[in-house]
């Protein structure tokens, strides 16, 4: 699954690095939120040029690991040019589809999609649950279905109850839900207490639900 650059990506470069980001939603206050800790795997999943990965490979610490990933090779190159630059060798740089990154099984406490679900939905959660470990979390950051300055466009954005509903129909289990400033929301979630199989009945109850979120 490609991820969508409207304006290409460089374009989509110079807005990944914008220092303005921060304002809009804070690695850090987003990890302190969700109670990222020490020695955990995280695996930052369309991880674009590491404003997520970076500080979480800080939160997590030497005893943790940071599967930072990504199909697009301009992104990565951005990404690791940094990592020569500062101190960590905690992050793992992954050039993968992130509907089929290669992540061993069952390894990964925390998946992140940031700014990416709107772009994959529900085509994604069967990944991520072969990745998190039975007691891992998925959390979603991603734009509000509200005009905003930035962004991808309004009718390609999902509200947090398409988001909830998209989950709900794969049964996942809604952990947390916040937002996270004025453009930005929150949906933490947790992998179906039975792992999920899908079965014809259950496929379509999805893709109906997913309809229904758009």
């Amino acid at each position: 699954m490609e991820r969508i650059f409207d304006g290409g990506v460089e374009e989509a470069i110079h807005k990944l690095e914008n220092p303005e980001r921060v304002k809009r939603h804070d690695p850090a206050v987003l990890f302190s939120r969700v109670g990222l800790r020490r020695g955990q795997v995280v695996a930052d999943l369309g991880c674009g040029t590491g404003f997520f990965a970076l500080p979480a490979a800080k939160s997590v610490g030497k005893q943790g690991r940071v599967l930072a990933v990504d199909k697009t090779p301009e992104m990565l190159k951005v990404l690791e040019e940094k990592l020569e630059r500062v101190e960590t060798d905690n992050i793992e740089v992954v050039q993968a589809d992130i509907l089929s990154t290669g992540i061993e099984k069952g390894t990964v406490d925390v998946a992140l999609m940031a700014n990416t679900f709107h772009d994959v939905r529900g085509g994604s959660l069967k990944e991520v649950e072969r990745i998190l470990r039975t007691s891992g979390r998925l959390v979603i950051l991603d734009w509000k279905k509200v005009p905003t300055q930035a962004g991808p466009l309004l009718e390609a954005r999902l509200s947090p109850e398409g988001v909830t509903a998209i989950l709900k129909g794969r049964r996942w289990r809604i952990a947390e839900q916040f937002d996270m400033g004025p453009t930005h929301y929150v949906v933490v979630a947790r992998p179906p207490t039975k792992r999920y199989h899908a079965d014809r009945g259950a496929m379509s109850s999805g893709s109906k639900l997913e309809k229904l979120a758009a």
